[in-house]
Formats: C-alpha cells, structure tokens, sequence
C-alpha cells in the first residue's frame, strides 16, 4: 500500500489499546519516579558546561546548577533505553508486550527499579550511576562512546549488587570493530 496523506486511521489500527497501554505504563513509571525530578543528588558539578537554569544551587542535585538533565543527558537516556531493550528481551523475551492486567510482581517492574533515578543499590543501572561511572560531571554531554563504556562499567558493578544482572554480557566494540574470533558465542 503506497503512502498517503489520509489523516484517517487504517482499520487494522488499535490506537485505543495502544493509548491505554501506554497510559499504563506512564502510571506505572510515575510510581517509580522514573520521569520526574530526582530527589536523590547528582555528584556535584564544579564547573558548569550544560544549559544553565539558575545559579543557585538546586535541591534536586545538591551543590549543582543542574535541575534536570535536560541539554546533557540525551545520549545517558539512550544508553539506558538501549540496555533496558536488551535487558527486556533477554528475561522478558523478544514478543513481550506490556498489559493491562500486569501484575506488580512482574519482572518487567524489576527492569524498572534498575533504572530508577536514585543512589539505592536497587538501581545499579540510573542516571547517577552512568553519569558516576562516565568520568562525567552533571551537565557534562558526552559522546556514545563514553556512554557505551560506562554501560559496561554499571553492568560489572550492578552484576555484584544483582546476580540476575550477571546472566548479561556487554561487549564493548572499541573502535567499532568485533572480532569474531574474539567474541563468545561466535558471531556469524
């Protein structure tokens, strides 16, 4: 079927499922406090490099100008979109779909405390953490290659803290090369 402007919805189209299931997990999200403002703080930043909101300290992330990590933490969030993707396939599967009838004893809630915005030791994989294990300082952009190493980093540390962790492996392509013969299992 080619391409059209129609602004009409196709009739294989489910939007109202599709709506409540993400309204769903919004909710749950917001439970978590995974899209909200962080009350736990941010290593602090001495030198400012990100968009600057104000210059008083933020009770958010104490001793820092910082009060989200809106204009540097763009390429953190990918990191930890790409690795909770990879976390989900791995335990949940690759046909996993969230539902309504979810219950809270999920592992996909799990998946969720992992990344939860906090200094707890149940969220070996937050924003606090790969911001720690980046060599970064908050407001601090860096590049995927960064990002990739403290990926690496959180996971070793977060596989000692969480012995599910462990049953996932990062390989880190220094160079953007894999070496087949290198790699376990073999890559084809």
């Amino acid at each position: 079927m080619p391409y059209s402007l129609s602004t009409e919805r196709p009739a294989s189209c489910d939007c109202e499922s599709i709506q409540a299931k993400v309204d769903l997990f919004k909710t749950q999200s917001k439970n978590l406090s995974i899209y909200s403002k962080s009350s736990h703080s941010i290593p602090p930043s001495t030198d400012h490099v990100g968009p600057k909101s104000s210059n008083i300290p933020n009770p958010y992330i104490p001793l820092s100008v910082q009060t989200s990590d809106c204009g540097w933490g763009c390429m953190f969030r990918c990191g930890q979109m790409l690795l909770a993707q990879a976390l989900v396939v791995h335990f949940l599967g690759r046909n996993w779909r969230l539902t309504k009838n979810q219950r809270d004893s999920d592992f996909s809630l799990q998946i969720i405390k992992w990344f939860n915005d906090s200094w707890s030791p149940f969220s070996p994989l937050s924003l606090h953490r790969l911001v720690q294990m980046s060599d970064r300082k908050p407001g601090e952009w860096c590049g995927p290659a960064s990002v990739c190493s403290a990926i690496l980093r959180v996971m070793a540390k977060g596989s000692s803290l969480d012995s599910r962790l462990s049953q996932v492996q990062v390989y880190l392509a220094r160079d953007r090369v894999i070496y087949r013969e290198l790699s376990s299992p073999k890559v084809d």
